[in-house]
C-alpha cells in the first residue's frame, strides 16, 4: 500500500510541477466544434462588431436577450453585424427577430466563418423576408468562431434595425436547457 502512495505521489508531484513551469497564459483551453453545446445560444451576450449603430442603439443590443432593445444603424441597406463567438463552434440553426411586423430585413445573408476578414459564401441567403422573425435552419451543421448578418434591403425605414440574433446548434432530440433563474 505505502509504495502505491508512493507512486501517486511522485506522480502527482510530476504532473504539478509540469503545470508550475508553463509560463503564465501560455496554457489555453479550446472549446472545439465537436464540442458545441446544443440547443443554447452561442451568441449570448457575445461581442458584437457593425458597419454602423446609432449610439442609444447599438450593436451590442443584438445579443443582449433583451427582446425590447434593439440594433439600429440609422444608415439604409446594405448594412451588417457579427459576433465574435470567442471560438469555433457547430451551428445549423440562425434567428433574427427585427423592428417589428413593419421594419425588417428584405434581403439578408448569413456568414460563418473562422476569419473576421474573410467571409466566404454565405450560408443563408434570403431574398424577399417578410416577416419580423426569420428563423434559418441549414441542412448541415457548419462551424466557425465569427457569425455575420449582411442585410442588403429593408422594408418599412430606410434603416437596418433589429432585436435580436441567435445562434446555435439546433438538435430537436435533445432538450433545451432550462435559465437556471
Amino acid at each position: 500500500m505505502k509504495k502505491k502512495a508512493s507512486r501517486f505521489f511522485r506522480a502527482f508531484l510530476a504532473v504539478l510541477l509540469a503545470f508550475t513551469c508553463i509560463p503564465s497564459g501560455s496554457l489555453a483551453v479550446s472549446v472545439k466544434a465537436a464540442d458545441t453545446p446544443v440547443n443554447m445560444n452561442l451568441a449570448l451576450n457575445k461581442t458584437v462588431t457593425a458597419s454602423a449603430e446609432c449610439g442609444s442603439m447599438p450593436a451590442s443590443k443584438l445579443t443582449d436577450d433583451d427582446k425590447e432593445s434593439r440594433w439600429s444603424t440609422e444608415a439604409d441597406a446594405t448594412q451588417w453585424a457579427y459576433v465574435d463567438l470567442g471560438d469555433s463552434y457547430e451551428m445549423n440553426y440562425f434567428s433574427i427577430i427585427w423592428e417589428s411586423d413593419s421594419v425588417y430585413g428584405g434581403d439578408y445573408n448569413i456568414y460563418v466563418s473562422d476569419s473576421a476578414d474573410d467571409w466566404g459564401k454565405p450560408v443563408v441567403s434570403r431574398e424577399g423576408n417578410t416577416t419580423a422573425v426569420s428563423e434559418e435552419t441549414l441542412a448541415e451543421a457548419v462551424s466557425g468562431r465569427y457569425v455575420k448578418l449582411e442585410v442588403t434591403d429593408v422594408v418599412g425605414y430606410p434603416s437596418v434595425s433589429a432585436r435580436d440574433f441567435t445562434i446555435m446548434l439546433k438538435d430537436e432530440t435533445q432538450p433545451t436547457p432550462q435559465d437556471p433563474t
